[in-house]
């Protein structure tokens, strides 16, 4: 369940391929049904309000094993690294705010491939793979090509501004 629904009564509908939860009208969450003894659907978004308030979570989180395995990777360097590690990897994290999660999953596989697992980097590397390509000149056609175009004199505006600036 996202966490702000946490201590409210709220109402789950048990379907043959989902489960439902509302409050009255309104949708909360839906999951797949799992059908397995001990199987759970967890997800990430979920989680992310808790964590931004509460960094150390990030160490114990139950949904960081379902995540791609570069997560697990990442979490363990991080926390090794430094006593205040997790504040790094819940800031990495908190990234599925903003950005979705293909991408951020791809930025943080070439992040650890790179020993690049600074928040900021991780970040830099997402907007990098989000940035729109720059488009090919468009060829200049012939007959425009040998035209020359004489460049201009600014200071000819000077005169606008109420004399000479020189």
């Amino acid at each position: 369940m996202p966490c702000e629904w946490v201590g409210r009564t709220l109402t789950l509908w048990a379907y043959t391929d989902r489960i439902e939860v509302t409050d009255g009208e309104r949708l909360v969450a839906t999951h797949p049904r799992a059908y397995g003894r001990g199987e759970t659907c967890l997800e990430l978004a979920h989680y992310l309000p808790a964590l931004a308030r509460k960094p150390r979570a990030a160490t114990h989180l139950a949904v960081v094993p379902k995540l791609p395995p570069v997560y697990a990777q990442v979490q363990r360097v991080l926390c090794s690294r430094r006593p205040d590690g997790y504040r790094e990897f819940a800031q990495i994290l908190l990234l599925h705010r903003e950005f979705p999660a293909e991408v951020i999953t791809e930025a943080l596989e070439q992040a650890a491939s790179q020993g690049l697992l600074e928040p900021q980097a991780v970040r830099q590397l997402i907007l990098n793979r989000l940035a729109r390509p720059v488009p090919e000149p468009v060829p200049v056609p012939d007959r425009f090509a040998a035209l020359r175009v004489r460049a201009s004199d600014p200071a000819c505006y000077d005169a606008l501004l109420g004399g000479n600036r020189r």
